[in-house]
Order: C-alpha cells, then sequence, then structure tokens
C-alpha cells in the first residue's frame, strides 16, 4: 500500500497495470486506505474517478465520510488552531456548533437558510454581538477551507450582528490603577469566600502585568515560567498566532516572578476563571459600576496609548501589542492634536 505522508497531507500512489494515479489527501489514515481502495477499483474497471478538485497542483478528494460536521470541525481544528493562543475558546465555540446542527450533519446539506437560523438562535441565548461571531467562526472557517478544496461549491453564508464602533477610548488613569491595586491588596481579602482561592496581592499582581505588558488576559494565562529569559517575555501563544518577545518593567518582572514561586507551570492560569469577578467587585467599590469603559481590556488600551505617549511611534506600538497590520494599532494609539501641530510646524519649516 503505497500511502504516506506529504504536504500536511497523506500522499496515495495506486498502479494499476500501465496506469499510474497520485494524489494528496487530506484525512485520516483509515480513510485514505478507503480512499486507495476506491481509486484501484476505478482503474481496474476502467470507471472515472470519484470527484476531485485541483487545489495547487495537487488533487485533493471529495470524500464523503470528511464531510460530517464533527469529523469536518475537527479536521480543521488540527490544522488551524490546535496549537493557537485561542485554543480552548475555539473548542468551546465548536462544541456549540456541533450540539445545535448535530455531529452526523452533512456540511453539504447545510444551508444560508440554516445559518440564518443558528444566528437567531444564538441571539435568544442572550449573546452580545462580538460573542455570536465567535461562535459562527468555526463553521465559516471549516466551510471557507472545504470551498478552497471544491467539496462544498455553494457554502452557506452566516450573517453575524455587525459590531458597531468597536474602538476602546476608555484609559484608565494613574490615579484609578492606583486606587484599584490598593483595593486589592488592602481591602480584598475580607472578602474571599475561601481560604484557598486567590488573594488580593494575585489579582494585583494580575492587573499590573496587563498593564505593563499589554498582553491580552488569554495570551497571559498560557505563559509559563520558561517564557521569561533575563528581562524579556517570549510570548508565544497569541490570538494572532504571531509570537512575539517585550522587556518587561521591573514592577511587572516582579508580579510575574512572585507568580511562578507560587505556581511553577502557569504563574497566571489561575486569573482564568476569576480576574472578571474580581474586577467587577472593585469597579463598584471605586464608585465606577456605571462606567461601561472601565473593564480589564482597558489595561491593554492603557498600555498601549501610553506607549504611543512617551515614544510617537507607532510601529513600536503595532510591535509590542502583536498586531499584524498597523490599522490595528490605530484603534488603540490616536493621533493626538499636538502630533498635528508638529507636522505643521516642520511643513512651515520647508
Amino acid at each position: 500500500m503505497a500511502i504516506r505522508s506529504r504536504h500536511k497531507g497523506l500522499q496515495i500512489d495506486v498502479k494499476v497495470g500501465q496506469t499510474r494515479h497520485r494524489e494528496i489527501f487530506h484525512g485520516t489514515l483509515e480513510d485514505a486506505q478507503v480512499r486507495e481502495a476506491v481509486i484501484r477499483k476505478a482503474l481496474k474497471e476502467g470507471n472515472e474517478l470519484p470527484q476531485q478538485a485541483t487545489v495547487s497542483g495537487s488533487v485533493c478528494p471529495t470524500y464523503s465520510s470528511d464531510l460530517l460536521l464533527e469529523k469536518a470541525l475537527e479536521t480543521i481544528w488540527e490544522r488551524y488552531w490546535s496549537e493557537g493562543g485561542q485554543a480552548r475558546t475555539v473548542r468551546s465555540n465548536m462544541k456549540t456548533c456541533i450540539e445545535y446542527f448535530g455531529a452526523d450533519r452533512d456540511i453539504r446539506t447545510i444551508t444560508t437558510q440554516d445559518a440564518d437560523a443558528y444566528v437567531e438562535w444564538c441571539k435568544h441565548q442572550g449573546w452580545a454581538s462580538s460573542t455570536i461571531k465567535l461562535k459562527c467562526h468555526p463553521m465559516t472557517k471549516m466551510f471557507r477551507h472545504f470551498h478552497r478544496r471544491g467539496n462544498v461549491p455553494n457554502p452557506p453564508f452566516f450573517e453575524t450582528p455587525k459590531l458597531g464602533n468597536n474602538e476602546r477610548t476608555r484609559v484608565i488613569t494613574d490615579a484609578e490603577f492606583d486606587e484599584l491595586i490598593d483595593l486589592f491588596t488592602e481591602s480584598f481579602d475580607k472578602f474571599r469566600r475561601r481560604a484557598d482561592a486567590a488573594t488580593g496581592q494575585d489579582f494585583a499582581d494580575f492587573f499590573t502585568f496587563l498593564m505593563d505588558t499589554g498582553l491580552r488576559p488569554s495570551e497571559a494565562y498560557q505563559l509559563k515560567p520558561m517564557n521569561l529569559v533575563g528581562d524579556l517575555l517570549h510570548v508565544k501563544l497569541t490570538k494572532t498566532d504571531n509570537p512575539r518577545t517585550i522587556p518587561l518593567t521591573e514592577r511587572a518582572m516582579a508580579a510575574f516572578v512572585r507568580q511562578a514561586a507560587q505556581r511553577e507551570d502557569n504563574p497566571f492560569e489561575w486569573a482564568r476563571w476569576s480576574y472578571s469577578k474580581a474586577w467587577e467587585w472593585a469597579r463598584d467599590e471605586m464608585g465606577l459600576g456605571d462606567d461601561e469603559g472601565f473593564i480589564p481590556y482597558a489595561l491593554r488600551h492603557t498600555c498601549a496609548t501610553r506607549l504611543y505617549d512617551r515614544t510617537r511611534d507607532l510601529m513600536v506600538v503595532q510591535k509590542w501589542l502583536g498586531h499584524k497590520n498597523i490599522q490595528m494599532t490605530l484603534r488603540y494609539a490616536k493621533l493626538m492634536p499636538d502630533d498635528l501641530q508638529k507636522a505643521r510646524d516642520l511643513l512651515q519649516a520647508a
């Protein structure tokens, strides 16, 4: 049996008499064996092979067992997400899709009307537009993958709600941040429900680390002590799968080292399930319960704004935050009026 690994798939070579056939198959070894038998039988009988599509010079098969929803999503998971920074979130969204459409649903039977019904169902769950978009993402990625390979000629369209103006403008002031940290270090432990829960100092470390690194919480969860070399933090698992390295401030370094000493493998993984509730407590204590912009993600925006304010270099901010394009950076660091004045002065001098 001539089946071997090649080009992130399995290469199948079949020879019947003087006729040879070769193709790249994306699926399991068992399915490749079935595919080989189908090819051999067709060549022996002189029949045409089952429908195929040429992609980048390689022949990719259309094989029905690969097009059942759960298996199709699993294929996409292994190819694009299994090693990414959003792996756990994507897995959860995949589960939602499978529960709604059914694990054994042939993806070729899913229509745009079905997609519309799924989006409406998501709305009835009370999910925000951004959450609905994430819940649809595994499906859109899956259909795009199989459409490009000729398996799904007419993929459905998932029309998710518009996000509206998603630009973040809330900056946390120095006074607000100092008050936030003081609340955790001085008052939080009085309100802890369990003795084994994270302490106020733990949360102070976590939020200080986010403020000075600009990391997304999901990136901080997955850090390990080995990611820190000297004062350089190597962020390998990111939302955009774009690794980056940033130098730590002294207080960010102290927070990371302190947490690593307590939790050897994952210094900040504990925060995954508890930081939102802790933040809400502090926000209410500060009298900011109605301030919709005072959220943990504002720490990342504040870090970006401070970087730009001090460097006036958008490329530095882009590299620090790990954005793939400068347009995303512009959402966090707006050009300030004095920049335009300086530009005017340069033109006038010229």
